[in-house]
């Protein structure tokens, strides 16, 4: 009796030895794949843009045009003006305009048509870069050509040209990554007085206002 119980305890001690490693035989473990790294490209980066800025706006200029006798001949001026610039430093651009305006209110009889052309050089400084909208200043300086075409019964043409210079203030606005609205105030200076016997200027300086679109590049 004592050999009987003897061997069972051996028998019950080797299964509680062999028990655990059989339980742990029967563990499954779920496979997880690792994630392949490259299956997945980080999405990309816009481009960088280059600091070209052009422009095209609508103008309308006001300053007085009389004749001879002093009656009011043209009171302002509508037109159109483009502009390329490049940033130089960080929110300092220069570069180059162009600007035509054409004459629709006189009413002598004696005028065909009255124009103005202008080219020059510009500078651009945003002082308020980290604003929306933000808050520029303009600097510019060149050439104006006027253009006077009478009945050619009378006297014919008269082109008459002046340095003009012109400081003004702008605002702009982004329309996404690329384009940009703006509206600029501008007071020019043309040193050189109209010196024709039938049209003469009432000042040197005219009044500026235009507004137009802006892409970037």
């Amino acid at each position: 009796m004592p050999c009987f119980s003897q061997k069972t305890a051996r028998v019950a001690a080797l299964l509680f030895l062999l028990f655990p490693i059989g339980l742990q035989g029967q563990i499954y473990r779920v496979y997880r794949p690792v994630a392949d790294v490259s299956a997945y490209t980080e999405p990309k980066e816009p481009q960088p843009l280059h600091g070209w800025e052009l422009s095209l706006s609508g103008v309308w200029s006001a300053g007085l045009l009389q004749d001879g006798s002093g009656w009011t001949v043209s009171e302002s001026m509508p037109g159109a003006r483009v502009r390329l610039l490049k940033e130089i430093f960080p929110s300092v651009s220069v570069g180059v305009e162009g600007q035509w305006l054409h004459a629709l209110d006189y009413q002598d009889t004696y005028l065909n048509n009255l124009e103005k052309y202008a080219f020059g050089g510009v500078l651009k400084w945003v002082i308020t870069p980290d604003a929306r909208p933000q808050l520029y200043v303009l600097l510019s300086g060149g050439m104006v050509f006027n253009r006077v075409k009478f009945v050619q019964s009378i006297v014919g043409n008269f082109n008459q040209r002046s340095a003009v210079w012109g400081a003004g203030l702008g605002v702009q606005t982004s329309l996404g990554r690329r384009f940009a609205l703006h509206a600029e105030y501008r007071a020019s200076y043309e040193p050189s007085e109209w010196h024709n016997l039938l049209l003469q200027a009432s000042s040197h300086v005219r009044h500026e206002l235009s507004a137009g679109v802006s892409v970037l590049f």
